[in-house]
């Protein structure tokens, strides 16, 4: 699903929930931006963002390692780096499991 995808169906889902009152599609990208921003600082300042039903962001490390180039298959060092991992909350895996 594309961002502009995503934002089509808020907008849909917004109607709906708001019982036919709509917001333009620039409010609801507005809006939907503000919310990943504030998930992305949130990560920043305290290293971990939770949504009770949904699942909980936390930001983690990844030690520097070994690899190889697939085109070469030279031994090369990849870089320590940071990462964002993401545990589905109980509820939302057993959705998905159906």
């Amino acid at each position: 699903m594309t961002k502009s995808e995503f934002l089509e169906r808020c907008l849909a889902a917004t109607a709906e929930k708001l019982n036919g009152r709509t917001l333009s599609k620039s409010q609801v990208e507005a809006l939907t931006n503000t919310v990943f921003e504030e998930i992305g600082g949130a990560l920043q300042r305290d290293g971990a963002f939770s949504v009770p039903g949904f699942g909980s962001f936390k930001v983690g490390q990844l030690s520097a390692r070994k690899g190889r180039n697939p085109q070469t298959g030279e031994a090369i060092d990849i870089a320590a780096s940071t990462v964002v991992r993401f545990k589905p909350a109980k509820s939302l895996k057993e959705a998905l499991d159906g």
